[in-house]
């Protein structure tokens, strides 16, 4: 039986998932608005923001939303987990860096909201592993059930 802290887990990664993917798609649709107005300037001044990096803002966040919701479905599947605990820090250190050491990225709502749901994500999948009952996985039961059975065609019919 799983505990109800990773079914409230799994719906937790699936909503953070769904605000990177919000955040990819608002980067490659409203690039200069977003990035330029509101993230790297926070609307006092504007700063010009090229498409490319809007687009490399917009994979970073749609990769990261593609393995936080694998992650969320195989919970119990330690190296999905691991990429998700990757992303997430490595989004904890590049909005960090932007906002406090480069002094880039305005220090508003942001910068520090992703930063703080990143951190309270990592804290919770950080607790996460001892109420999952994990089981290593074959390569062989993965196989048998990923691929369609044979149908045995010798058997009389019915």
């Amino acid at each position: 039986m799983v505990h109800s802290m990773i079914y409230a887990l799994r719906g937790w990664i699936a909503f953070v998932a769904f605000i990177s993917m919000a955040t990819a798609i608002r980067c490659f649709l409203d690039t200069e608005n977003y990035l330029g107005k509101q993230f790297f300037s926070g609307g006092a001044q504007y700063t010009p923001v090229t498409p490319g990096l809007g687009r490399i803002f917009g994979t970073f966040h749609a990769l990261q939303a593609v393995i936080l919701i694998h992650s969320a479905f195989r919970i119990e599947y330690y190296p999905l987990i691991s990429a998700a605990i990757c992303t997430l820090m490595v989004t904890i250190i590049y909005l960090g860096l932007e906002t406090f050491y480069y002094k880039t990225a305005y220090c508003g709502f942001t910068t520090l909201f992703p930063i703080i749901i990143s951190a309270v994500t990592l804290a919770w999948i950080a607790c996460a592993p001892r109420y999952l009952k994990t089981r290593e996985i074959d390569e062989e039961e993965l196989m048998k059930v990923m691929l369609p059975r044979r149908k045995k065609w010798n058997k009389k019919r019915d």
